[in-house]
């Protein structure tokens, strides 16, 4: 994440392999250099879109999900998402899950390197309709039904604890063995 510019991303590879952890950490690198401070979000989407170009042309066989999001200097919360990491955002209590994953199970339909789709999931939030946000890979939340953390879950955790401390919390409970990052922000 960029503090300074209240900008935060979760990038996770498509497998285990050296090609899938060279995907995430060149899109993640890639999108920081951009430093996208002023970028709504559309522009964050397109961003990734350009990010996803890279990933496919050096890692031809590989590639990564994406969410990122950014606070403006109003706390206008804008975020886009490719694949299936994820945004949640808690609002008097009550955690609702933003973007949609784009695939079944572990099968990914749509993400940053060859044969993506583009970047199709963003949006903006205006300040008084987030008080805190989690952005996770699927390492956190699960890919099948015995790994999976409740949306009840993830509000009780939100909801208790201060925001360091309920990302180390979420990562406790994640019951998948790889993939744990999890970004959790609050105003």
């Amino acid at each position: 994440y960029d503090e300074e510019h209240r900008l935060f991303g979760v990038f996770d590879g498509m497998g285990t392999s050296e090609g899938a952890r060279g995907a995430a950490n060149l899109a993640a690198t890639k999108f920081f250099q951009v430093r996208a401070n002023g970028l709504d979000a559309g522009g964050l989407g397109s961003v990734i879109d350009e990010v996803s170009k890279s990933v496919a042309i050096h890692f031809p066989t590989d590639g990564t999900t994406a969410v990122v999001a950014r606070v403006d200097s109003e706390g206008r919360l804008h975020w886009a998402s490719v694949g299936d990491s994820r945004l949640y955002v808690l609002k008097d209590g009550r955690v609702k899950q933003m973007t949609a994953d784009e695939g079944v199970g572990n099968r990914l339909l749509n993400y940053c390197g060859p044969y993506t789709h583009g970047c199709c999931q963003i949006g903006v939030l205006d300040a008084d309709q987030w008080d805190t946000f989690m952005l996770c890979s699927d390492g956190i939340t699960g890919d099948w039904k015995d790994q999976l953390l409740s949306d009840i879950d993830i509000e009780t955790v939100l909801n208790e604890y201060k925001p360091q401390d309920a990302a180390q919390k979420l990562y406790q409970l994640s019951k998948k063995d790889d993939d744990k990052t999890v970004i959790v922000v609050g105003k």
